[in-house]
């Protein structure tokens, strides 16, 4: 009898083990590069296009977050500088990660401006996420925004302060899926903390084709000085 319930046991055993082994592990998700630059070829070549205003756009040392060199943006106006990356096709899903370092730059209370601008290539390319800075009272701060499908609508985090140092910030996107469905999605993290996490967003005739990085849009009279950006990378899922 002794030997008949150890041998049951041990057939059973022998199924759950089994049935372990065979149960189907989920894939985990792996993002897809669409487009980086460390600046380490010390130009900005690497780039779509660049409106750099006689240079105040540039790759230099001093701006080095990692690597030797990384992108400066002297902001001595209220021109736009920027780089373009046109390498995005009509993306559902686009991801952005950064090196970013405000550098003392100064800044008015509540000045803020554009510092990164992805866009969707309607008849022209209609801005569809922001990265923006913001001076507020004594402190810098960043957040970001989707567009939604209603005109003239977005949906932003709310503000975050940052230290006068590096960060990494990412931002990712998701479109929502279809008409009706409002499944789009909005994160950003900095230093590779989720400090927000927006769901619902209604977005489905939103794509990504193009980007850009620098002082993008909105540049206050108040504002000037220089600041840094390295390591950009783009991916879709």
């Amino acid at each position: 009898m002794f030997r008949k319930v150890l041998f049951i046991v041990s057939v059973l055993s022998l199924a759950v083990m089994s049935a372990r082994a065979v149960t189907p592990v989920r894939a985990a998700q792996t993002q897809v590069p669409i487009f980086s630059d460390g600046f380490e070829s010390g130009n900005l070549s690497a780039w779509s296009a660049k409106v750099t205003d006689a240079g105040d756009l540039a790759v230099t040392s001093p701006a080095a977050l990692e690597g030797t060199k990384g992108m400066r943006a002297w902001i001595d106006d209220n021109r736009n500088i920027y780089v373009q990356d046109n390498t995005p096709n009509n993306e559902a899903v686009y991801n952005i990660h950064f090196h970013f370092d405000p550098n003392s730059i100064v800044m008015a209370n509540l000045d803020s401006h554009n510092i990164i601008v992805a866009y969707d290539l309607k008849t022209t390319l209609v801005p569809a996420i922001r990265v923006e800075l913001r001076f507020f009272e004594g402190a810098y701060q960043i957040r970001t925004g989707s567009r939604n499908d209603a005109p003239m609508s977005w949906t932003y985090t709310r503000w975050f302060t940052i230290s006068d140092a590096e960060h990494q910030i990412e931002v990712e996107w998701d479109g929502a899926s279809l008409p009706g469905q409002n499944d789009g999605k909005l994160k950003l993290k900095i230093d590779g903390v989720v400090r927000a996490n927006r769901t619902g967003l209604d977005s489905d005739t939103i794509r990504i084709d193009a980007v850009r990085m620098g002082a993008v849009a909105g540049v206050d009279t108040s504002t000037r000085g220089r600041y840094f950006f390295d390591q950009f990378e783009s991916y879709r899922d």
